[in-house]
């Protein structure tokens, strides 16, 4: 795609010649072309009629920023109409300057608080702290500034649907919904292979564009047929440890063969069952000789973040590749989610006990629901939880398995 030209059709060249509201939205499914509608959109307005001034990109991360923004107008225009300098966290698009900002907590209000701003682009605008948005919305002040976002649907209740969606006519907020059907260049045999992948509450959302409730089930695409009797030989394991005082202690390992991934040895210690504390140095003396008997070693290990005690006895112990989990809840839970419902993620029998029982139970909060929050609730999530970390850290190496990867 070249500047001056527009592959779009049916809706997206509908939206692309849009007039240009102060807040423009664009939700939907996955892989629905969203992105690339708001980005084009985006460069049009750049050129056309943006005002001068300070123009921001925001992600939940500088990190996801340039992953999901910068990279595909890399891809798409180039390096002469897109200039990228991480050092200086910035990005030059059509000739202006755009400063790029990390949306991950509350505390990041502060880095636009007092600026005055032309415009701002926004990615995963549901990640964001609602103090964050309302934040810019009221630094974007000189006459034609505006907002332009992107987001997959979440819960009805999330703030993004409930203050701003909802009431888009009264607000005059251009909203612009896209599903699969609105992307004519996707492959049919795409297509078919991210509806299997997801199921539940991420087919609603991701896949069918429905900004839907988190209720029942996390897993409800689980059952025997994941279970197998015998582990192959595996190319690469990696481990993950969800630690808990009075909560259990539980490990597990994760490997790969033959384009399938085998949860296994699962070990866990309750001291409320066993009427019996362990210290730091017994967890990491078990996790030592846990890890001598598995068929493979774990190259890498991602143990709890919070548990800053037991990373740090096992440094000290001297254990090899221990690094504190990605604790991303919503994507972990997702990937792993997809990974089952692609049937792609196994547990080998002998080895998993309470673990499959957690996995099967493991359920989402319906207070939290109500409050348009997505939170499990804080029982049977041990091993959900020891999975997952180990899921995520490994998701580099498998995530070719899925139709759905980078989507």
């Amino acid at each position: 795609m070249a500047l001056g030209l527009n592959p779009f059709v049916g809706k997206a060249w509908a939206v692309y010649e849009a007039p240009v509201e102060r807040l423009n939205l664009w939700d939907g499914s996955v892989r629905s072309g969203k992105t690339l509608n708001s980005l084009a959109k985006w460069i049009r307005w750049l050129r056309r009629g943006a005002p001068a001034g300070t123009l921001m990109i925001v992600s939940k991360t500088e990190r996801t920023a340039k992953q999901n923004i910068v990279d595909p107008l890399l891809e798409i225009f180039g390096p002469r109409f897109v200039r990228y300098s991480a050092g200086n966290h910035e990005v030059w698009i059509a000739g202006r300057r755009h400063l790029i900002v990390g949306a991950s907590d509350v505390r990041a209000e502060g880095k636009i608080r007092g600026i005055t701003l032309a415009g701002m682009y926004g990615d995963e605008v549901t990640l964001w702290p609602e103090s964050f948005f309302a934040m810019a919305l009221s630094r974007l002040s000189p006459p034609g500034a505006a907002f332009f976002g992107t987001t997959n649907p979440d819960a009805p209740g999330h703030w993004l649907k409930r203050k701003y969606l909802n009431h888009a006519d009264d607000l005059g907020i251009a909203h612009h919904h896209f599903v699969l059907a609105d992307n004519p260049n996707l492959d049919p045999v795409y297509v078919d292979s991210i509806k299997r992948e997801y199921r539940g509450l991420w087919r609603k959302r991701l896949i069918d564009g429905l900004w839907a409730v988190a209720e029942g089930a996390i897993y409800d695409s689980i059952g025997d047929h994941l279970l197998v009797p015998e582990l192959p030989v595996t190319d690469w394991t990696i481990a993950g440890i969800e630690s808990g005082t009075s909560n259990p202690t539980v490990f597990t390992a994760l490997s790969y063969a033959g384009d399938r991934l085998y949860a296994h040895h699962e070990w866990r210690h309750d001291a409320e069952d066993v009427g019996q504390q362990k210290t730091m140095k017994d967890v990491s003396r078990d996790f030592a000789a846990w890890r001598e008997a598995l068929p493979q070693p774990p190259e890498k290990v991602y143990v709890k973040p919070e548990a800053n005690a037991l990373i740090l006895q096992m440094w000290r112990d001297g254990q090899k590749g221990i690094h504190p989990a990605d604790d991303d809840a919503p994507n972990g839970i997702m990937e792993t989610a997809a990974l089952l419902g692609a049937e792609r993620l196994y547990f080998h029998q002998p080895t998993i006990d309470v673990g499959w029982e957690e996995m099967a139970s493991y359920s989402w909060d319906p207070k939290a629901s109500e409050r348009g929050v997505d939170r499990p609730l804080p029982t049977m999530d041990n091993y959900p939880d020891a999975l997952r970390f180990a899921v995520r850290g490994s998701r580099n190496r498998w995530r070719h398995l899925l139709a759905t990867a980078g989507a």
